[in-house]
């Protein structure tokens, strides 16, 4: 435990070292791939190079050793085991027909060793696995794909696929095989939607039956079940690493934007999901993808178009898009400029706005002041014909609230408003209403609107009534509260766990202890249990406005007398309490809850440690840091990805490039590299520092790790934010430098 806890830099919790020494239990590690697919040359053996791919290193070379590390695996095999019993001769008789380019006999052939009755019981002293007949019958595929159409005897390529997928033979690489080849050669959507759609089955219902393969420390094996919705999980990382040869990800995005207009159900569902994908291939990757696959230039172009669409979409249909795009505009008159591109955009494509559109660029310009502009893109949305729903007026209401410190006449306004389009208020609304005037020091008027909804007719709900105590509580009217309390409950409206909490909190600001255990008695008695809030509230409340540091004991029978309300005592729960407690500052409170965490026998998780060293970074305190590390070292605590990227961002916030080094080498001797995000943050801080040097060696790092390609291309929001910083570093000179080394093309 970092000495930050104590306001000092010179020393650590000693007890921590004690207990530390302690060998950790044995524990399950996904295993993992210590690069990404297209530069490992296990997964480059297995296909050809795709664009931007560097180039193939020997493919003899043998994998390095997989550290821990979790995501579901590409190329899992199918947990469905065919029924064949063949021997090497059986697919001898195959390949050596399709190796004469005799198509039709080596699907006769084929026929004949897959017969069910080819054997009739006899045994096979040599039978091959179903992975050594997958690469023959693909071979098949191939020329069926190929030459197929010029033999009316045989199947349809995707006849012969459907077949092998209910035989269990099918995987990624055929699919890919087919949908490319069919989009290559302009077949309809028609005629592709069948093969996609099977391509989606395929992957929901045999290929991750297999589950995700876990390793022990001591070498075992286990199996998991993995939920039929991975498939979502393992196409985005096929979107991440789209140019590998496990790029089936990116196939069945071009199959899918091909076939819109043929929407079936599958179709439906994956439209969904990739909305809810932050990576998907951009239109000038797509691009690349296609010439490399030798796609005709009127499908390319029909393709990019479309993708340039479905990415309109996504960002329509999915608010925190359009949120975080309509964030970056503190200018009233630019971001009215996208607001009316976007229309525009809309009416030429066909996409029309929704009321979670109109209501975003509302709340936009109400949070820079625009009031103006925002009733009149109110007004835009009722001309649409789009009635707002009664979210909508809260949202504007409850923004209203927030603007009353620069506009103390909006909230008013904005009532006035939902009055005279005819609205009737529901309760939700006047407790929004009632909420922000008691947060904003108006009392009286509070008080007089919450008299005034029930004289509507409305009665007041238990929200309503933590609405109120929270309000009143936040200045200070503590008696008004315990009345307001006191009346709902001869009203029969009941006290949850958020009542409990918020009088919890003010009655320790005041200082009334015996009042605050009371109501904890009493919380207990009405069957309400605590939770972690209730926890940190009481221990945060105790420290600060105790006038002595509170015993040690009285804080352990605390905690058991919280955990028997209902707050677990496991470390998850300790090093919550420990966050909330250093987001107050509350350093020997945390301090505290650390020992006790330690004499109850649990140890410190690295979330425990990341939590800790991030706040001693927060207050400058490198030695703490150094300390906590030790520790980790010593008492062998997992790092976890989490972990590492706090240590390496906080170092480079700090302008320790030399120690941020360090943590790079050291992940990469545990095999395993910072997420891009971290590297922008990191770029961030070192132009902070005007590190200018170090950021170019953090782009080379970047680049050799292939975690953004060289021509400033971007395959998802990640990578255009890291270019976007890049840009930024020294105005640009940091780039120009890089462009006339030759390492980026941007």
């Amino acid at each position: 435990m970092a000495s930050t806890l104590r306001g000092a830099t010179s020393s650590v919790c000693r007890s921590c070292l004690r207990l530390l020494r302690t060998p950790p239990p044995s524990r399950l590690v996904l295993i993992p791939g210590r690069r990404l697919f297209h530069t490992s040359p296990g997964w480059r053996a297995f296909g050809e190079a795709y664009p931007n791919t560097p180039s193939a290193p020997d493919v003899a070379a043998t994998p390095p050793e997989r550290p821990p590390h979790i995501r579901p695996l590409f190329n899992l095999p199918s947990a469905r085991r065919s029924s064949l019993r063949l021997s090497r001769q059986d697919l001898v008789r195959v390949e050596e027909r399709l190796e004469d380019r005799d198509l039709p006999g080596g699907y006769a052939a084929w026929l004949e060793v897959s017969d069910p009755r080819h054997r009739d019981g006899e045994p096979i002293s040599e039978q091959v696995t179903d992975e050594v007949i997958k690469p023959v019958v693909e071979l098949l595929l191939e020329g069926l794909i190929e030459e197929g159409p010029q033999h009316s005897e045989l199947p349809p390529a995707a006849e012969f696929l459907e077949t092998l997928r209910s035989m269990a033979l099918a995987n990624d690489s055929q699919y890919r095989l087919l949908l490319t080849s069919m989009l290559r050669q302009g077949k309809g959507p028609e005629l592709v939607s069948p093969v996609l759609d099977s391509a989606i089955q395929y992957y929901k219902e045999d290929h991750f039956r297999a589950g995700a393969r876990r390793q022990t420390v001591e070498g075992e094996e286990e199996t998991s079940e993995i939920d039929r919705d991975m498939l979502w999980s393992s196409l985005r990382w096929g979107f991440r690493l789209a140019s590998s040869p496990s790029a089936i990800a990116s196939t069945i995005y071009l199959a899918f934007l091909h076939t819109m207009e043929v929407a079936t159900q599958h179709h439906k569902d994956l439209e969904r999901t990739l909305f809810s994908f932050p990576q998907l291939p951009n239109a000038p990757f797509l691009g690349k993808y296609m010439a490399h696959h030798y796609f005709e230039e009127e499908m390319q172009t029909r393709l990019v178009k479309l993708a340039d669409k479905f990415e309109f979409k996504k960002l329509l249909t999915v608010p925190a898009l359009l949120q975080r795009a309509t964030a970056q505009y503190t200018d009233g008159g630019r971001l009215k400029d996208y607001y009316d591109s976007l229309r525009t955009q809309a009416e030429d494509t066909g996409i029309p706005f929704s009321e979670e559109n109109f209501m975003v660029f509302v709340m936009a310009f109400m949070t820079l002041t625009e009031r103006e502009v925002a009733i009149e893109i109110w007004n835009d949305m009722a001309r649409s014909g789009i009635f707002p729903k009664p979210r909508s007026w809260n949202m504007l209401l409850t923004e209203a609230g927030r603007l009353q410190d620069r506009d103390r006449s909006c909230l008013q306004a904005v009532w006035k408003t939902i009055i005279t389009s005819g609205v009737i208020p529901d309760v939700i609304l006047w407790t929004t209403r009632i909420h922000a005037l008691l947060m904003a020091d108006r009392k009286a008027e509070g008080m007089k609107v919450l008299k005034d909804m029930q004289k509507s007719g409305l009665k007041p709900t238990t929200a309503t009534i933590n609405a109120v105590l929270d309000g009143l509580l936040k200045n200070g009217y503590m008696n008004e509260a315990k009345k307001t309390l006191l009346v709902a409950t001869g009203m029969g409206i009941k006290s949850d766990l958020t009542t409990y909490n918020t009088m919890l909190r003010a009655l320790l600001r005041s200082r009334n202890f015996d009042e605050a255990i009371s109501l904890l008695r009493e919380m207990q008695a009405a069957g309400i249990d605590a939770d972690i809030v209730t926890a940190t509230t009481v221990l945060d409340g105790l420290y600060k406005n105790s006038p002595t540091k509170p015993d040690l004991t009285k804080v352990r029978n605390l905690l058991e007398y919280m955990e028997a309300a209902g707050v677990p005592a496991n470390e998850v729960t300790f090093t919550t309490i420990i966050e909330g407690l250093l987001e107050t500052g509350n350093e020997q409170a945390a301090q505290d809850i650390w020992m006790i965490m330690e004499f109850k026998g649990l140890k410190p998780t690295p979330a425990t440690y990341t939590t800790v060293i991030r706040y001693a970074f927060s207050k400058g305190d490198l030695l703490g840091v150094e300390k906590l590390w030790q520790q980790v070292e010593a008492n062998r605590v997992p790092k976890d990805q989490k972990l590492w990227t706090r240590l390496a961002v906080g170092y480079a916030q700090m302008g320790e490039v030399e120690r941020l080094r360090s943590v790079m080498a050291a992940m990469g001797e545990e095999g395993r590299i910072l997420p891009l995000s971290a590297y922008t943050l990191i770029l961030r801080a070192l132009e902070k520092w005007e590190l200018y040097n170090d950021v170019k060696e953090i782009v080379k790092d970047a680049l050799e790790k292939d975690m953004i390609s060289s021509d400033g291309s971007s395959r998802g929001p990640v990578e255009r934010m890291f270019w976007q910083t890049l840009e930024r570093v020294a105005e640009g000179a940091v780039l120009m430098d890089l462009k006339a080394q030759g390492l980026v093309t941007v």
